[in-house]
């Protein structure tokens, strides 16, 4: 189920925002396993070059702050190093995406520009028309940074999900 709702939420994302939508890690990783629905996840990523008119454009179609403690005014989300703003909720509640700014890079690393990750992009493994993935090879070194920064590769998939995008 948590598959259907994903999907159909990022559809209904679609439909109200015009600019880029860049599917990152769970859902877009999931349509590279033999049975998409054996990867869960617990949101949705967004990239875009338009984070806060994104952000506003959901919040104007009833979507809402995940809760009190996460709200834009946050000041760990006003702070433009800080890689996502507050993640969102969707109005039936099934959903929550969090809308990026960039991908959130180790500090010692140079990241590179998002224009260059941009103009690389192919269409998502989820054949949501007008939905992006990054590059494969970009997406690979992006979920093995992802991993290293918050626990490094403590999921058994960790590897196993950047293997599968290298093959893509």
């Amino acid at each position: 189920m948590g598959h259907l709702a994903a999907e159909a939420a990022l559809r209904r994302v679609r439909e109200a925002f015009d600019g880029r939508l860049v599917l990152l890690k769970g859902l877009e990783i999931a349509a590279y396993y033999p049975v998409p629905t054996d990867r869960d996840f617990g949101d949705v990523d967004l990239l875009t070059d338009e984070p806060e008119r994104l952000q506003a454009t959901l919040l104007a179609r009833g979507w809402s702050y995940l809760d009190d403690a996460h709200t834009d005014d946050e000041p760990a989300y006003q702070d433009p190093r800080f890689h996502h703003l507050a993640p969102l909720r969707s109005p039936d509640g099934a959903v929550v995406i969090e809308v990026h700014r960039d991908l959130g890079w180790l500090t010692a690393m140079t990241a590179p520009p998002l224009a260059e990750l941009l103009a690389r992009t192919v269409p998502s493994a989820t054949g949501i028309d007008g939905v992006e993935a990054l590059d494969p090879a970009d997406h690979a070194v992006y979920l093995a940074v992802h991993s290293w920064r918050h626990r490094p590769f403590f999921r058994p998939q960790d590897p196993l999900e950047v293997a599968l995008v290298i093959e893509a």
